[in-house]
């Protein structure tokens, strides 16, 4: 290549080298996007020894095989329980988007006779719960993580769904190949058919021990 085309081509890689978008967002916050604004990328476990693998961005645990399935009894407990753990991140939630919602409550109290007043003030409520439950639930995804003490030397998950803020305990209990002491918060777990399912909670819920 004749040098005149070779001082060009190093020319224009030089420019459009310094054209590259930075990232954007805060480079401390380990819960923002890691790539940029366009798309959040989580990390959730650092191996304490080795490298850094793609699973432990992605998922903290996979399910390696089915344990049982579980008796009635056994998935209205974990479904209960899931329940109550699910309810508090909504309640959490009401409580953080109270500054938006206040002053409109406080308005309506001012402005309008007692018993518009509190039909209002109701009507207000209602749609303060129901984006809780909407960022609740963009946030957690269709898919649940539950893991499971039940006296067994195994780490156990089970899997739910959410539906309009109804918690659904799927029918069977699963081995994972990480310990569930070992869980971090805020992890996902790759359940048995693929799908990414966000940890509910990192307390294991507790299931009596059976001799199956």
């Amino acid at each position: 290549m004749p040098r005149h085309l070779r001082s060009t081509s190093l020319l224009l890689l030089l420019t459009l080298a310094g054209c590259q978008t930075a990232p954007t967002g805060d480079p401390t916050d380990l819960d923002g996007p890691m790539f940029g604004a366009k798309k959040d990328t989580s990390f959730y476990m650092m191996p304490e020894t080795g490298d850094l693998r793609l699973r432990d961005v992605a998922t903290v645990a996979r399910v390696i095989r089915k344990h049982r399935t579980l008796a009635a009894a056994e998935k209205e407990l974990l479904r209960r329980s899931a329940q109550m753990k699910f309810n508090g991140l909504i309640a959490l939630e009401i409580q953080r988007l109270e500054p938006k919602y206040e002053p409109l409550k406080r308005a309506a109290r001012r402005s309008l006779p007692p018993e518009q007043a509190r039909k209002k003030v109701a009507e207000i409520e209602r749609a303060q719960q129901q984006e809780a439950l909407k960022n609740i639930a963009a946030r957690m995804g269709e898919s649940i993580a539950l893991p499971v003490s039940s006296g067994e030397n195994k780490s156990l998950m089970a899997f739910a769904s959410v539906d309009n803020g109804r918690v659904e305990v799927a029918d069977a209990l699963y081995e994972v190949d990480v310990p569930i002491a070992k869980l971090p918060a805020k992890s996902t777990i790759s359940g048995p058919k693929g799908q990414v399912a966000a940890l509910l909670t990192d307390d294991a819920i507790d299931l009596p021990a059976t001799n199956r």
